[in-house]
């Protein structure tokens, strides 16, 4: 988040706070009204009011989803991960969750993510259309290539085996932990 969306944020969510304790409003009046200034671009407020909505003891999964989609229009991917993660834990927002988090893996170059979670968006799909969706993007997932893995065993041993994709998780293989950014993508015991 930019130094001015911080401050637009902090700022709206002062105005929005001062607001709603001077007209008694509930936190599900809070929650409406930071539903209205997300409908309306103004992301920053929405964030701040469904907060305030967060800490007055509303957890309904359309306040984490609605706080997901705000914290993606300001770019706070992480912040946006994890309140996807959490509204994917409710049946009805599980697929759509899914899939934006998915969109978020891929955009990250996050390969094995971006696979689990656009198969699980396909998979909870309620709607032809989201299913529809889903199967594209799993589809247009590239194909693994050979990888090179490093292994740091200790502080001072480097080891270099080529891998192939049959050759990933074979049993007799010792575990295999394939780190890309910091982020693991397989694990093989």
């Amino acid at each position: 988040m930019s130094r001015g969306s911080f401050w637009r944020a902090a700022t709206g969510g002062l105005l929005l706070a001062l607001a709603g304790a001077a007209s008694g409003q509930t936190s599900e009046q809070v929650y409406r009204s930071a539903l209205d200034a997300a409908r309306a671009g103004d992301y920053p407020v929405a964030i701040a009011g469904f907060e305030q909505a967060k800490a007055a003891g509303l957890t309904h999964s359309r306040l984490f989803y609605n706080l997901a989609v705000s914290h993606y229009q300001l770019g706070n991917l992480h912040a946006a991960r994890q309140a996807f993660l959490r509204a994917s834990r409710d049946p009805d927002l599980a697929a759509l969750s899914h899939y934006n988090l998915g969109l978020l893996a891929r955009a990250r170059g996050e390969r094995s993510r971006t696979l689990y979670h656009f198969s699980l968006a396909r998979d909870y799909a309620q709607t032809e259309e989201l299913r529809r969706l889903a199967a594209e993007a799993l589809a247009a997932v590239p194909a693994r290539q050979p990888l090179l893995e490093w292994e740091l065993a200790g502080a001072t041993t480097v080891a270099l085996r080529f891998m192939t994709p049959s050759s990933l998780c074979d049993s007799a293989a010792e575990p295999v932990s394939i780190v890309s950014g910091g982020t693991p993508i397989i694990r093989c015991r």
